[in-house]
């Protein structure tokens, strides 16, 4: 796949506190990148650097091998951006009218049978007409998400966009972004702390910790390099939790040697959800 994006040696400090330490990466066309961390890792601050809303300190941001200070006004016609914590549309305009004017500025014609059918499939067709500061956190976010797919970019960039929404609002947005991605091959750069995204939609994973890069790599190989949790040996006497392959074999077998009946011997594997709380806890190395 070509690259996209590419990150060399980027830092980011304000004042005295160093949020990004000389990292680097790159993102393939067509492809789910998911950046982890838990709060203050400088996912936020990584996200507003590549869309130039933040400029680096040291390091370069390459867009189609071409650096990004090449690009000025372009960047943003083909990239689009749903931020956490950032007024993504109008509070004084309705549903409505903040899809058609998002429309227009964008360039791009929609019929307004196009625009009730996103409304109604995110469960905001009753809104429509209603003004969005009266909206819940949920229908703001709903909304949002909505605005930053007219652009039809060639690159999405969504920070936390599953966050206040309901079940099917959540199953049609990871749906849609997978849609995107492997049909229309748009490249998603995406955060989250939600491990239902993450299974569903990455293909590679950017884990940060303390602004450096703890994992960079595919998600198949980043959950079988961390899944393994301990091999358990259950006897009618008692139970035993060994975490190496081979001396829980060790142990079944002198066991049965003993008399012991065994009841079980079972290997138990991590979820990702495991995985990343022992992370978040400080409990886990890569």
């Amino acid at each position: 796949m070509k690259e996209v994006i590419k990150v060399t040696h980027l830092s980011k400090s304000f004042e005295d506190n160093t949020i990004i330490k000389n990292i680097s990466f790159s993102v393939k066309e067509g492809e789910v990148f998911i950046i982890l961390g838990k709060n203050g890792a400088g996912k936020t601050t990584l996200i507003k650097m590549l869309l130039r809303i933040l400029v680096q300190d040291s390091g370069e941001i390459d867009y189609y091998g071409k650096s990004i200070d090449t690009y000025g006004q372009k960047l943003y016609e083909m990239t689009s951006a749903v931020l956490e914590n950032s007024e993504n549309t109008y509070g004084y305009l309705t549903a409505l009218e903040n899809i058609e004017y998002f429309s227009a500025l964008y360039k791009r014609k929609i019929k307004k049978q196009e625009i009730l059918q996103l409304l109604e499939q995110f469960d905001l067709a009753d809104a429509a007409n209603k003004r969005v500061f009266n909206f819940s956190r949920g229908m703001k976010q709903k909304l949002s998400i909505i605005c930053g797919l007219l652009n039809d970019a060639k690159i999405l960039f969504l920070d936390e966009p599953t966050l206040g929404l309901d079940f099917k609002a959540n199953r049609d947005l990871l749906d849609m972004v997978k849609k995107m991605s492997k049909e229309h091959n748009k490249t998603i750069i995406l955060t989250t702390h939600q491990t239902d995204v993450i299974k569903v939609l990455a293909d590679r994973v950017l884990l940060l910790n303390k602004g450096e890069v703890s994992f960079l790599g595919e998600y198949e190989s980043f959950i079988q390099e961390n899944s393994l949790a301990y091999y358990l040996i259950r006897t009618n006497t008692d139970s035993y939790q060994l975490t190496d392959e081979k001396l829980a074999e060790e142990k079944l077998k002198n066991l049965i040697e003993q008399g012991e009946k065994i009841l079980s011997y079972e290997k138990h594997d991590r979820s990702i959800d495991e995985i990343l709380i022992d992370y978040y806890k400080g409990e886990w190395n890569v």
